[in-house]
């Protein structure tokens, strides 16, 4: 029993034409790049900008609503991209990116592709370290603390010592006293 499998060809939900004119649009209105606006009637206002650029993206195809996969893509790119470049031996190969997914990095950023260089980043076996390290810091401490309360049960124990045996001596004293 054989099956013919085809490869089924994904087609397109934008255009070129409509690819340059968002990035364009987006480059320019940045608070709908983002979904961010800071007026009062923010969600008002970005309703009317995607109408405006809905309008102006029917000039040149079919309405489609492209910003959200054109973002998802370039990302996912440019994350290939670096991949490829940090390979050890350098064996893979990406192609560069574009003048137009440049544009839409440059709008929207790239942290959440290749993360934030500023940002540390730890990974199982630096959390295990310090987990570990904190752990034995932790039971150096209180084995301070446990050898602290020996000698403070130690200093006790003489001074119970001590006083019961001044208790005996006074008791002694006392039944020797002639009347």
């Amino acid at each position: 029993m054989s099956q013919n499998i085809e490869k089924t060809k994904k087609t397109l939900r934008f255009t070129a034409a409509q690819i340059a004119e968002l990035v364009d649009y987006m480059s320019t209105h940045s608070d709908l790049a983002s979904g961010r606006f800071s007026c009062a009637a923010g969600n008002s206002a970005m309703d009317r900008q995607w109408k405006a650029l809905g309008k102006i993206l029917e000039e040149h195809g079919p309405k489609k609503t492209v910003w959200r996969d054109l973002k998802c893509k370039v990302r996912a790119r440019l994350a290939d991209v670096n991949r490829a470049s940090r390979a050890t031996g350098n064996t893979t190969y990406a192609p560069p990116l574009t003048e137009i997914e440049k544009k839409v990095l440059a709008i929207i950023g790239t942290a959440s592709a290749i993360g934030v260089p500023s940002m540390e980043e730890h990974g199982l076996e630096v959390e295990l370290a310090t987990g570990i390290g904190k752990f034995a810091s932790a039971q150096e401490g209180l084995q301070s603390v446990a050898s602290t309360i020996d000698k403070a049960v130690a200093a006790q124990l003489e001074s119970n010592n001590l006083q019961a045996e001044a208790n005996r001596n006074i008791t002694a004293l006392l039944t020797k006293v002639p009347p």
